[in-house]
């Protein structure tokens, strides 16, 4: 099976700039979803990952292969501009480690954080979450993901 995360890393690049990340993957480092024109905010659309696992993915208009890349590679996947993380894996530590960064740096101007949580099996969904948090409850996030995927 070939390496979807290593090939995205391979297709996208990587940032440290939360303003340009579309994917948080499993180790914690983000894609840089910008074209490379220079721009200072994500600008690729999520389903672009497509072609990391279809060559007929042309157009990365594929939600159903998003929603198995970040299946296959546990990535997440991360809206800078809502400062919204969805998960269709259990987080590992380094992406809550990422995630809470992305909160402190990206706070500011915003109120509220979205986090969306799947549990999925080839096609379906056996549990789903979602929920805004505003600033002042920012803490409950943590919560909320340990009591979805269980203890860490």
């Amino acid at each position: 099976m070939p390496s979807y995360a290593a090939a995205a890393i391979k297709l996208f690049g990587l940032t440290t700039d939360p303003r340009k990340a579309g994917f948080i993957l499993a180790d914690g480092r983000m894609l840089d979803f910008t074209t490379g024109n220079g721009e200072e905010d994500r600008s690729r659309d999520h389903r672009e990952v497509a072609k990391v696992l279809r060559d007929d993915a042309l157009s990365g208009i594929a939600f159903d292969d998003m929603v198995h890349f970040m299946f296959v590679t546990g990535a997440c996947r991360f809206m800078p501009e809502v400062v919204g993380f969805e998960f269709v894996t259990k987080p590992t530590i380094p992406q809550l480690q990422q995630m809470q960064l992305c909160i402190e740096l990206l706070s500011e101007g915003y109120e509220v954080a979205v986090l969306e949580m799947s549990m999925v099996r080839t096609g379906e969904k056996l549990r789903h979450f979602y929920k805004e948090y505003t600033t002042k409850n920012i803490r409950r996030l943590h919560a909320d993901v340990k009591a979805f995927w269980g203890q860490p």
